[in-house]
């Protein structure tokens, strides 16, 4: 790989941690441009246009990830995302089962396919989806969490993981009360 593909790649990760989304948008797509299969270009491309509200294209960016990194459960999770933000809970369901198949208990693929089977009806599933989340959770160190996001500041760590358990405690309360 030329380095000047990862130099474009990381400038684009640069503008979007900085909310520079069109800048971000012109580097990751020099990057697809220059090597179609810069496999996590398509990744930052996803996160990019979600971010920036623009959800096909997103979409498009994740299920590119993932044809090339089915494995990698952040593409299942984050295409699920995607999905929940257009408000197909189906599809969100659908996309954290796939990668729940490759990481069975991963706190924020369970978290997401909790909150797809609640707005599906399917309590007792969702539920179950949201104390697994909650159980691996309280497993996870800061720096465990942190290797989700590798853009954040490592000091941030501790809050973040703090934040997701927050979350999750949050989505069983929203499920009980419903």
């Amino acid at each position: 790989e030329p380095s000047y593909l990862e130099a474009y790649y990381q400038r684009g990760r640069i503008h979007f941690i900085n909310g520079r989304f069109i800048a971000a948008l012109a580097d990751i797509k020099m990057v697809l441009g220059l090597n179609p299969e810069f496999k996590k270009a398509y990744y930052m491309y996803g996160l990019v246009n979600g971010y920036a509200g623009n959800l096909e294209q997103a979409e498009y960016g994740f299920k590119e990830f993932i044809k090339r990194d089915e494995f990698n459960w952040a593409g299942h999770n984050d295409l699920a995302w995607v999905y929940f933000k257009q408000g197909d809970y189906e599809k969100t369901k659908l996309a954290a089962e796939a990668g729940l198949v490759h990481a069975p208990t991963n706190v924020w693929l369970n978290n997401i396919y909790g909150t797809a089977l609640m707005n599906l009806g399917e309590k007792e599933q969702a539920k179950a989806a949201f104390e697994k989340a909650l159980e691996k959770s309280k497993e996870m160190t800061g720096a465990d969490w942190g290797i989700a996001y590798p853009g954040n500041d490592p000091a941030l760590y501790e809050t973040g993981i703090e934040e997701t358990r927050s979350v999750i405690k949050h989505n069983l309360t929203l499920l009980e009360e419903n």
